[in-house]
């Protein structure tokens, strides 16, 4: 007699056990047992923001799934079809046991696009259904396998996401969301796999990337850009369950499994992974680990439906600090992280070790005096020339050169010179300083006059002290 997957799903799920990979002729060759694939060239930039300080390997996952799914997975006859036709997930890996599941005949595997679907088609539609029956408030979530990401390399990088198929976009949700990573065996060996989970941190100062290293900067991106902490990577033959801490500083990560793996099954592992993304009783709980507060990730409660929004009220803001002045710093947080200034001589007192004296303010004229009495003492000045009054300065201009100097006709083009000096400019040097002592002259030409007139030369001798 044979029963169906619901009649008892723990015996089922513990029993059903991933079909093995069938791949193509045409499918690339594998690398060889024990050695690294040289195919996985995603490429990921160093980055100082992405910091992952320490990596655990959780050394008694398999205790954590068997003494979860042995609780929370029903163990008598639910009543109902293991096939969904609303969500479309249905048991679908085969059991030794004597479960009528249906057969599924798939294509072998060439490339990512066949074996995303073998993913599909067996753990993931299986794990789904299982989610449902058990846990019926879950119901509207599944895979959202039309969320591609544009910067997917289809060759040999894909994700999808685990989240609520009606409303994947508040903060809340995205939260309790996993990041499926899938990469093809040809790409991701097993070799690959024990590198990645053995690593201890991402490093900070390097300038390149290995593999491995890659593999987890890319996998730290989505997940941030997501706010998922959750993930999974499998290439289907192998599989690993991680996820990251609060401040995105820590990660935990699972041993590999093979896909034929008993105690717990791949299904096992992954109904328990999922659960504790959902914050289902008794998931996965992160250890505390010390870590900077500002990449914190704020923890969302469940909120009360039947509750009036309206009637929340809401935290004070310091960015509703009306800026006037008798309000210093109120909005940079002073009023609350330093203490009152009091009324004695202008000082801070309080928490603070000793009193704080306050700087003066110097009337203007005084700072005035002070900066040229420092101009004095530094730079002196000899031959200062005379200011113009308003009229003679209005009257100073771009004019023509002066004849008598240029030794030729008066011309507007600046590149004659007079004394070996640049001449139609307001101020130019005659010569490149050699010595701190060296003296620039300047000419102040009078403003064009009729034709046959004299133009009159005004020369005044600036000091400037510095290489040129």
């Amino acid at each position: 007699m044979s029963y169906r997957g619901s009649d008892n799903l723990l015996a089922y799920i513990k029993d059903a056990v991933l079909p093995a990979l069938v791949y193509s002729p045409s499918a690339p060759e594998l690398p060889p047992v024990g050695h690294k694939s040289h195919r996985n060239t995603i490429s990921c930039r160093h980055n100082s923001h992405r910091q992952i300080h320490v990596i655990h390997v959780l050394s008694s996952y398999n205790d954590l799934v068997n003494g979860w799914t042995e609780k929370y997975i029903p163990c008598k006859s639910l009543g109902v079809d293991d096939y969904d036709g609303e969500t479309e997930g249905v048991l679908s890996v085969p059991s030794a046991r004597r479960f009528a599941i249906p057969y599924i005949s798939l294509k072998p595997v060439s490339n990512t696009s066949l074996l995303e679907y073998w993913l599909y088609a067996y753990p993931l539609r299986t794990v789904q259904r299982v989610l449902h029956l058990a846990f019926p408030q879950i119901s509207r979530w599944g895979f959202d396998l039309g969320n591609r990401e544009s910067d997917d390399i289809d060759d040999i990088f894909r994700n999808t996401v685990w989240t609520h198929l009606y409303d994947a976009s508040s903060a809340e949700i995205s939260r309790k969301s996993v990041i499926l990573i899938c990469q093809p065996p040809w790409v991701l060996s097993p070799e690959d796999m024990l590198q990645f989970i053995e690593m201890k941190s991402l490093p900070t100062q390097s300038a390149s990337y290995q593999s491995k290293e890659r593999l987890w900067a890319r996998i730290w991106d989505i997940c941030t850009s997501k706010r998922s902490p959750y993930f999974i990577l499998t290439s289907y033959q192998k599989w690993i369950f991680g996820s990251f801490s609060r401040g995105w500083t820590a990660a935990f990560v699972s041993p590999v499994y093979d896909s034929s793996s008993h105690n717990p099954t791949i299904i096992q592992a992954l109904v328990y992974w999922l659960a504790s993304a959902a914050d289902l009783p008794e998931g996965f709980i992160h250890p505390d680990c010390p870590e900077p507060v500002m990449n914190m990730t704020p923890q969302f409660a469940a909120s009360d439906a039947g509750s009036d929004a309206s009637s929340i009220a809401f935290a004070w803001s310091e960015s509703r600090w009306s800026g006037q002045s008798q309000e210093p710093g109120s909005s940079a947080g002073f009023n609350t992280l330093v203490p009152d200034i009091s009324d004695n001589e202008g000082s801070v007192v309080g928490r603070i070790q000793g009193p704080l004296h306050m700087m003066p303010i110097q009337p203007l004229w005084k700072s005035r005096a002070k900066v040229e009495e420092w101009r004095s003492k530094l730079l002196p000045v000899e031959n200062t020339p005379p200011r113009l009054s308003m009229d003679e300065s209005n009257q100073a201009g771009f004019s023509e050169p002066v004849p008598e100097y240029a030794g030729s006709e008066a011309s507007t083009e600046s590149d004659e010179t007079i004394i070996d000096m640049p001449v139609g400019h307001w101020l130019a040097s005659g010569c490149r300083a050699a010595s701190v002592d060296q003296r620039h002259k300047w000419v102040s030409v009078s403003s064009p006059r009729p034709s046959g007139a004299k133009s009159t030369v005004t020369r005044h001798t600036l000091t400037v002290f510095g290489y040129v």
